[in-house]
């Protein structure tokens, strides 16, 4: 296959190649289609002399690319053009084009800090936004400034010039796509009917009118399955395929090379951008995708399933018109499609922020604001990924990496796998270690099923105390059956996932071995590794009658109905991950491993610890002595007693009232009167300094109704206003009653409640029948402060809001008389 020289990238070939050379970094917006991806390395090798990494933010396209280009330029894959990606490589001494994922070139950077060797990297499919090739482009772009030799290429089919541009100082260069015309349909769906039933019935009707392939886009694993489960109840003699992350290599390029003609693909957004599968004249989109994102609350990373972008939707349409006019059939409606966001938020600023911060010391640079990323997390993000990385070891109190946090960083792995690698390393438990975190960091190898994992471990298993064990001799006994399928799935197991697994077993295995030892490790047991990669995911048990259990920050969690080690009364969770149960999220726990209290103390010596404190018991309602077994902020055993009546205690029961967290029953409006009649005093009497019952008054008046108790029951019903006038002297309490009454007297011996509120007047409502015989507006206190009235008719309604009852006498009631004479004609009228 010769090189094609006639895509639309080649017309902007000679200016790319000009513009690169004068600023070494370049903006490139080019559509999907356009060429970019297959044809810019070979325009660039011919231009410098060194190396040419590609970056890609996925591993399937980074190989697919590596083989297709060898291809175009008539060469072997692993001489002149290879790849890199986790688990296969294909590269040698003379490869000069080299894929890749992001994250294997940032492990390049840290044994390469100035890219010797290379002359350009082209950061592909930028618009994904993947928060590693945010990394690179930092670091990148700062290399560019000490190597004039180096050159910088971003590209994707979707750019946010505005932001980038100025970032990097540099041009933007565009090229248009040889696309065809989309013909859109927007579905208004049954909310009842699943997204794969709803794809199936589509696909069915296009294969009528359809030549070509029909591409559905759907967000994960499962909703394939059950899409592709579907459509073999309403398709014959089409081929229906399968395509996302996890599945075989091998498998991923049957689909991606399948033939022309009528097939059906299912895939993720795998299939979105850099992978372009031949023949597709159809694209359903169910619109969803599985997004990743960290929940501060709870310290986890969850998958969330999202209705995707625009420009996502865009994307995935522009599958349908490479080769010829296309279909695009959309399962939202276009009101709906309106309503939805133009782009999403950066991964960097969704994801747990650990990993970055741990690669960025790595990288000699301990501050990632420090690095001008196109976009950062907040302190807020990035305290709270440095706080993890000190809890598991790899970071020190001076912010230096550790030498655990050093190994970790040449991982491929989360930093929580990066400490379980390194610590089962050093306890000489390395292959245990690798085969957990491989079975952590791959799909489950369980098929579904309501079977408990002991109904699945092997006969002759010894006894077990972790579901990870249980997994590890599944995942052995896969291996002795060569991973026959029929075999694995008697097991209750999937043979591709067990296959997953063990070649990452085999990588991890390999990275390991070249971790130095210590000689100080004491580590005992293999589980050992496991604690210290998850410190605060331990759980206890809150009782043995439900799932329920405890976690560190108050938190609740909730584990496997399946797990083999539920009755345990301290637990250790590798998995957990937010499910969503109708308007509520329920932390859920797997994998989990059974820790004894000895275990938990020798592994973290000194750190459980016995607290000793008094606090409030909310079933008893009472003041108790408490003394717990703490693990950092995990109390693992707690006993109480009543306690005795103190000043500690009696400080205790005043908070609780002043948070509102108890009730006196009594403190009603009689009290609130009382203090908002000494309030305007404090106002209109400044010189007299009467208190205005500020938050400290009251914390004594608290103080003085909790004195000698430590039981809600003692002061639920006290009558409190006898406390609180007793903050002020007799004689202040006697100003205050002549000062600032409760009521005065009418003509008519009726009483007029009076109302005191700061920075307003006295006021009073009253009926105009009890003011006959009051000539003038009362006046109130020594001050003589008028009363504001609110004159009310019988029916309670406002007639007038005065403070001169005399001037309303005179001018205003002989005209209101009459029809107030007419209308209320039982009631007596002066």
């Amino acid at each position: 296959m010769s090189l094609s020289t006639d895509l639309p990238i080649h017309s902007i070939a000679d200016q790319l190649v000009d513009l690169l050379c004068k600023n070494q970094k370049l903006l490139l917006s080019a559509p999907t289609g356009s060429g970019k991806s297959t044809c810019i390395p070979g325009i660039l090798q011919k231009q410098f002399s060194g190396k040419i990494a590609i970056l890609q933010p996925r591993r399937a396209a980074a190989k697919f690319l590596a083989r297709h280009v060898a291809r175009l330029h008539n060469t072997k894959l692993g001489d002149e053009v290879g790849y890199i990606i986790r688990h296969d490589s294909q590269v040698s001494k003379d490869t000069q084009i080299i894929f890749m994922t992001d994250g294997i070139f940032l492990q390049i950077l840290k044994s390469n800090p100035q890219l010797k060797g290379y002359s350009a990297v082209i950061l592909d499919e930028f618009h994904e936004r993947h928060w590693r090739m945010d990394l690179a482009l930092a670091m990148v772009n700062r290399l560019t400034t000490q190597n004039k030799e180096l050159h910088l290429l971003i590209m994707s089919a979707t750019l946010d010039v505005e932001n980038l541009k100025p970032m990097l100082n540099c041009e933007c260069l565009s090229t248009e796509s040889r696309t065809y015309p989309i013909e859109f349909t927007h579905r208004v769906t049954d909310r009842l009917q699943k997204p794969w039933q709803q794809a199936a019935d589509e696909a069915a009707k296009l294969l009528n009118s359809e030549e070509g392939g029909i591409l559905i886009f759907m967000p994960g694993k499962y909703e394939i399955i059950k899409t592709v489960e579907a459509l073999r109840k309403k398709v014959r003699g089409v081929p229906i395929m399968s395509l996302y992350g996890e599945m075989p290599a091998h498998e991923q390029d049957q689909v991606i090379d399948s033939p022309l003609g009528k097939k059906i693909i299912v895939s993720t957004n795998i299939a979105e951008t850099s992978l372009t599968i031949a023949g597709i004249t159809a694209v359903i989109d169910s619109g969803i995708v599985r997004s990743s994102g960290f929940d501060s609350t709870r310290g986890i990373n969850t998958l969330y399933t999202l209705p995707i972008s625009q420009a996502n939707a865009a994307q995935r349409a522009g599958r349908a018109g490479r080769t010829a006019p296309g279909r695009c059939i959309r399962l939202w409606s276009k009101s709906e499609h309106q309503r939805r966001p133009e782009h999403f938020d950066p991964e960097i600023l969704r994801i747990d922020p650990a990993e970055l911060i741990l690669q960025t010391h790595a990288l000699a640079y301990p501050e990632p604001k420090d690095l001008g990323l196109p976009d950062c997390p907040s302190d807020e993000a990035l305290a709270s990924g440095e706080k993890l990385l000190h809890e598991l070891g790899l970071i020190d109190t001076d912010n230096h990496l550790t030498p655990a946090g050093q190994a970790a960083a040449t991982l491929p792995v989360s930093p929580r796998l990066g400490a379980l690698l390194y610590f089962g390393t050093q306890a000489e438990y390395l292959e245990l270690s690798c085969m957990y975190a491989a079975l952590i960091s791959e799909s489950s190898i369980l098929l579904r099923s309501k079977k408990k994992l002991s109904e699945l471990c092997p006969p002759n298993t010894a006894e077990t105390h972790s579901d990870l064990d249980i997994l590890v001799s599944l995942v052995k006994l896969a291996r002795q059956h060569n991973f026959n399928p029929d075999k694995c799935t008697k097991l209750g197991i999937n043979a591709n996932s067990c296959r997953a697994v063990v070649k990452a077993y085999e990588q991890f295995l390999r990275l390991c071995k070249k971790i130095p030892l210590r000689d100080d490790c004491e580590d005992l047991h293999p589980h050992c590794a496991l604690l210290r990669a998850f410190p605060d995911r331990l759980a206890l048990r809150r009782d043995q009658g439900s799932l329920q259990v405890s976690l560190s920050s108050n938190r609740r969690g909730e584990i496997d109905k399946l797990s083999s080690v539920k009755q345990s009364p301290l637990l250790l969770a590798a998995n957990v991950a937010d499910i969503a149960t109708g308007t509520q999220a329920k932390t859920k726990l797997s994998l989990l491993t059974e820790i004894s209290e000895a275990l938990l103390d020798h592994t973290f010596p000194g750190e459980m610890k016995i607290k000793k404190e008094l606090k409030w018991h909310t079933q008893t309602k009472r003041v108790v002595n408490s003394q717990a077994k703490v693990f950092r902020d995990l109390a693992l055993m707690e006993k109480t007693v009543p306690a005795e009546a103190s000043a500690e205690s009696e400080a205790l029961m005043a908070k609780m009232i002043q948070e509102g967290a108890l009730k006196l029953n009594k403190w009603g409006e009689k009290v609130l009167s009382w203090i908002t009649r000494c309030r305007k005093c404090a106002e209109l009497y400044p010189e007299r300094g009467i208190t205005s019952y500020d938050n400290s008054d009251l914390e004594l008046i608290y103080l003085e109704i909790c004195a000698g108790v430590t039981a809600y029951k003692e002061i639920r019903d006290i009558e409190c206003l006898h406390y609180v006038k007793n903050l002020l002297s007799w004689d202040e309490q006697q100003f205050i009653e002549e000062a600032a009454p409760e009521f005065i007297i009418l003509p008519n011996d009726k009483k007029m409640r009076l109302r005191y509120e700061v920075g307003k007047p006295i006021s009073a409502s009253v009926f105009i029948q009890q003011l006959f015989g009051l000539e003038s507006t009362p006046l109130i206190g020594p001050c003589r402060e008028p009363v504001l009235l609110e004159i009310l008719a019988p029916n309670h309604r406002p007639i007038q809001l005065t403070s001169d009852l005399e001037m309303f006498w005179k001018k205003l009631y002989p005209e209101i008389k009459p029809a107030l004479a007419r209308r209320y004609h039982k009631h007596h009228w002066i």
